[in-house]
């Protein structure tokens, strides 16, 4: 039996196991779910964004803060690698201090608006593996419609804030627990 049409996916491990759970009936929405937001995280969450994230908390935390937090934040983003998700949340940062808004709301809201966009993204990239798949290893059309539709409404229905308290807590095991294989005889597939 073959792996089906992900087996040579270009994405992470996490994002082929959520991709290959949506197309399987054994998984449930609630699954898919958990599976979705444990790849977010991970995408998410690397060390340097844990310490991109820590730096940012322990500037907003500051009893004195400088007049110009702007240039400071901007000074501990150049510190850090980039990435996809520190760019978005550098500009939502940028776009949030504009208005003059406290650091650790400015922060929250940076989080919430990036995490929102890296969800947008990595729903796309499912479409278009979807796309590929079809087109070039052989996906059924009606499993192409079904696997789209049903990752997109997971993605629509994934529960941000959670999310978003996992990244600022920068805890990657938050959904650990939900993802895990089963591993006892009567843990089946759920009826």
């Amino acid at each position: 039996m073959s792996d089906g049409p992900f087996k040579n996916l270009k994405l992470g491990r996490h994002w082929k196991r959520f991709a290959k759970a949506v197309q399987n009936d054994a998984f449930t929405s609630a699954e898919c779910s958990a599976l979705a937001m444990n790849a977010l995280l991970q995408d998410i969450l690397t060390q340097d964004a844990k310490a991109l994230l820590t730096d940012l908390t322990n500037f907003a935390s500051r009893e004195q803060l400088d007049l110009d937090a702007a240039s400071a934040i901007e000074e501990i983003f150049h510190r850090h690698q980039k990435s996809s998700f520190a760019d978005t949340l550098q500009k939502e940062m940028a776009f949030r201090l504009s208005d003059h808004m406290p650091l650790a709301d400015a922060i929250k809201q940076a989080v919430e608006a990036a995490v929102t966009e890296h969800i947008c993204e990595a729903k796309t990239r499912i479409v278009e593996e979807c796309i590929l798949s079809r087109d070039f290893k052989g996906m059924w059309q009606d499993q192409f419609n079904r696997t789209v539709r049903e990752s997109n409404a997971i993605f629509n229905g994934l529960a941000t804030n959670e999310i978003c308290g996992a990244i600022l807590t920068r805890n990657n095991n938050a959904f650990k627990a939900a993802v895990s294989k089963k591993a006892g005889l009567d843990e089946g597939v759920s009826l």
